[in-house]
Order: C-alpha cells, then structure tokens, then sequence
C-alpha cells in the first residue's frame, strides 16, 4: 500500500488517456496522492531523476513504446532505490515472439 506521504508519478505520452485516468483517480479519492504528467516518458524520468534525485522511489512499472524500455530502465535504475522493483511488461515485440 502507499504510504500516507507516498505519490504515484503517472505517465503518459497522450493527453485523452491522462484525462480519463484523472476523472478515475477524482472518483476513487485519490487524485491528492498522484501527479499526471503527460510528455515524452524519458524527459518526464529525467525531470523525476533531477526533482526527486537518486533513489527516491520504491516501485516502477513500464508499458510504453518498446523502442524506449532500453532508455527507461536506465534511468529508472538511478530512480529508484536499492530493494525497489521495476516491473517491464513484455520488452518483445509481438514479431520477436514467433
């Protein structure tokens, strides 16, 4: 569970899907502990790396553009900290798994 002084960073590359998560986080009451922030995924991890600095997070998740995760992972192990978890939904492509 998040803590009372934990956030969530959410990202997103499209502005409609950051839109329709914000109505859901506003109903669930919980739109207070998490900040929405719609741009480029690796931009936004590095402006998280520069506010936040190293090692201010606990847990990370990536399902974005699989040419990224390479980009993404790297910052993200500067992110988060040591004994946190980065989950990566599938890096293969779906030609890469026949």
């Amino acid at each position: 569970a998040l803590p009372e002084d934990g956030y969530l960073l959410a990202l997103d590359v499209d502005q409609r899907t950051m839109a329709v998560a914000r109505k859901y986080w506003e109903l669930a009451g919980v739109a207070h502990k998490v900040e929405g922030v719609v741009g480029p995924a690796a931009m936004s991890l590095q402006d998280a790396l520069q506010r936040e600095g190293p090692n201010s997070y606990d847990f990370a998740f990536i399902d974005a553009d699989k040419q990224g995760y390479d980009t993404y992972y790297e910052i993200l192990l500067r992110l988060v900290r040591p004994g946190g978890l980065i989950v990566i939904v599938s890096g293969l492509s779906r030609q890469q798994w026949h």
